[in-house]
């Protein structure tokens, strides 16, 4: 599941017609019963102090399922508000 969903954040991100820079990050969190790894994307800009960042939810490292946040990596659309 997790290299499926990161696989549409980079299609995501490579249909973006964008001058930023994108990085996508990770961050794996346990506790008690709980594993899971939150995704999101960093946006960036040379020469600026411009950040932007997008939250993709989680994926759930025991029932390996995917939870989505504020942006779904499911859905057909770019950084930029374009649909794909």
């Amino acid at each position: 599941m997790k290299k499926e969903i990161l696989k549409k954040i980079q299609n995501i991100i490579k249909n973006s017609l964008s001058t930023y820079q994108y990085e996508i990050k990770e961050n794996d969190w346990i506790k008690g019963n709980n594993n899971r790894t939150y995704i999101a994307v960093t946006e960036t800009s040379d020469g600026t102090r411009h950040y932007k960042k997008y939250d993709f939810g989680y994926i759930d490292n025991l029932s390996n399922c995917y939870v989505a946040g504020k942006f779904n990596a499911n859905d057909n659309f770019t950084l930029d508000g374009r649909k794909f």
